[in-house]
């Protein structure tokens, strides 16, 4: 099994992350990655964005961010690139992300939120399979917030 990784996005990357893109029919459900850069950007105190990589192939994006608010992780805009979803990286993707989070998380918390439309039930799925759980509350997006403890 080839090995699923996350890498800081740099100036060495940055344009290849700005090519990723979801299947059409996804579009409505995640930001593309300018507009998330953007937000990372703008909080660049709090939000650490990654490449997602096999190996060295691209394959995904995702965004950490630590709430110091509310004292836990959450993952913003996960994507897999449209060429390699039906494939299994999502599961893979997840399962680097979630052990990312494990990793800084250590002694800061033990919750990891994220939001996902209530349409995207392939997210849905995919995220329950790790543990998250509908919350009951929906973010200012109208997303469901779902929580794992890690």
């Amino acid at each position: 099994m080839n090995q699923i990784s996350l890498k800081e996005v740099t100036k060495e990357n940055i344009e290849d992350i700005l090519q990723l893109q979801v299947k059409e029919s996804q579009k409505s459900f995640v930001a593309t990655t300018s507009k998330s850069l953007a937000y990372a950007y703008v909080s660049r105190d709090a939000v650490s964005p990654y490449g997602i990589y096999e190996e060295e192939q691209l394959i995904g994006y995702v965004s950490l961010v630590f709430d110091e608010n509310d004292q836990m992780y959450n993952i913003w805009h996960f994507l897999i690139d449209a060429k390699y979803q039906g494939y299994g990286y999502g599961k893979k993707a997840m399962r680097a992300v979630m052990y990312n989070i494990r990793e800084k998380a250590y002694g800061l918390t033990n919750t990891v939120a994220l939001g996902v439309d209530l349409n995207n039930k392939l997210a849905i799925h995919l995220y329950e399979e790790f543990g998250f759980i509908d919350s009951g509350e929906t973010d200012d997006d109208g997303e469901l917030i779902m929580l794992c403890k890690i």
